[in-house]
């Protein structure tokens, strides 16, 4: 009876359209940017655990005064390792970054002892 398949063609922007309903709002990640503020080069390793999957971030070197841009993204709880890029075996600092809906920006900055590191949370420049 019909003779002629009939197709739906979608254009990128259609596609896009029809998609962004699907991704339910908890599913997007926020963005951690992380300045180096200390004096030594860090390799930044970071964790994700989200829904009970565990994923890795490719590792980061991070020179002195410099930012990491831009930035992490990635779904639920993280866990953030650096390493001191000189020696790759020692381990300066290693915390967990809570799952949030908004972006948030830390300071890597020397810890009283030395040659430890720590992260402080650091307001985003206007």
């Amino acid at each position: 009876m019909f003779s002629k398949q009939h197709s739906i063609r979608l254009t990128g922007v259609g596609l896009a359209l029809l998609l962004v309903p699907l991704v339910p709002v908890w599913a997007r990640a926020e963005t951690i940017v992380l300045r180096n503020d200390s004096q030594t080069p860090v390799q930044v390793h970071v964790t994700a655990l989200f829904q009970g999957r565990v994923t890795q971030a490719r590792p980061v070197l991070l020179n002195p005064r410099m930012t990491l841009l831009p930035g992490i993204m990635m779904n639920g709880d993280k866990i953030i390792t650096l390493y001191d890029a000189r020696v790759p075996t020692r381990a300066l600092f290693k915390g967990t970054i809570q799952a949030s809906p908004v972006n948030q920006t830390y300071s890597i900055q020397p810890d009283l002892i030395a040659p430890k590191l720590k992260l402080v949370p650091a307001n985003p420049a206007p």
